[in-house]
């Protein structure tokens, strides 16, 4: 029986002492990849810009953030992430300032679904785990409860969980970049599709400011910290319902910012109902992020 013991826990040193090796080099090469946005951006160090742009999908394709370097003459980037809510664009934020990029004014979207949300990002939080034995990454995580406590000491199980993601195609993708990664030099992707795949059928985009906030709290935190100007907008909609409660809604959002120092952009009902400008009901096709790439230099330009 003792034998037995013995061999038993021999053997769970040699399987625990293999996936944490397995974890430092996946983990090593992972972060020297550039095919996910976290990977290019956690890549940018020591950087400074006159403006970012933040937030979701939304502003993530919807905007041409290299048209607006070239109009306004100001450096810029966008750090938006595909599938992220404002628990994440907290996150992300904070990893870029840790590494010593600095930004003059982040332009943060913002919409009525994510301004309370506490939920993580579904479709993003995998591609943070190559960061996770960071302190600002755990300890983000780690208050979703046990299980994201674990993925810290337990190692590779986060990737052995996301393999999809972070299996070995993208390790050898991370060494040999043959993978194109859908972004430009700016953090930009442009839809190539002009078809409009959503509903026509008109949504609810109404806000509620009655919660705590605590990660668009967070984030205006950051910027108040790091002398960072911050101003809010929200990306056009195809499908707005443009009632009363739209506007209470955007116009108690609004208030709720002022408050806080924090200016407030509504362009969500901008291009409300012209669906040949949209691919769904918040995404725009490529004639619709140059019209409201437009409307974006005009705001920018009021903050030079």
């Amino acid at each position: 029986m003792k034998k037995l013991i013995k061999y038993l826990l021999l053997f769970l040193v040699i399987v625990y002492s293999t996936f944490w090796l397995l974890d430092v080099l996946f983990t090593n090469i992972y972060q020297q990849g550039s095919y996910y946005k976290t990977q290019w951006l956690n890549n940018k160090e020591n950087n400074v810009y006159d403006f970012a742009i933040h937030g979701s999908s939304r502003p993530y394709t919807c905007i041409d953030t290299e048209e607006i370097v070239e109009e306004t003459k100001m450096d810029g980037i966008n750090i938006s992430l595909d599938g992220s809510t404002t628990p994440t664009h907290a996150l992300m934020l904070e990893m870029f300032l840790n590494r010593g990029n600095k930004i003059k004014t982040l332009y943060l979207n913002v919409d009525n679904w994510e301004a309370n949300t506490e939920v993580i990002g579904k479709f993003s939080y995998p591609r943070f785990f190559p960061y996770y034995k960071e302190e600002a990454v755990y300890d983000h995580y780690k208050e979703f409860g046990l299980k994201w406590k674990l993925y810290r000491y337990l190692p590779f199980v986060r990737y052995a969980e996301q393999n999809t993601t972070w299996g070995l195609h993208q390790l050898a993708n991370s060494l040999l970049n043959f993978k194109r990664p859908a972004y430009d030099s700016y953090g930009t992707k442009i839809y190539e599709s002009t078809d409009y795949h959503g509903t026509r059928e008109l949504f609810e985009y109404d806000f509620d400011t009655t919660g705590q906030m605590k990660y668009l709290n967070r984030i205006i935190s950051m910027c108040n910290e790091n002398d960072i100007e911050l101003v809010v907008f929200v990306c056009p909609f195809a499908n707005a319902e443009t009632d009363e409660e739209y506007y209470a809604g955007i116009n108690e959002f609004e208030i709720y910012l002022q408050k806080r120092g924090v200016e407030f952009y509504n362009f969500g009902d901008k291009y409300n109902k012209e669906f040949d400008l949209f691919v769904d009901e918040d995404h725009l096709n490529k004639y619709g992020v140059e019209l409201f790439t437009k409307d974006m230099i005009e705001m920018i330009n009021q903050h030079k």
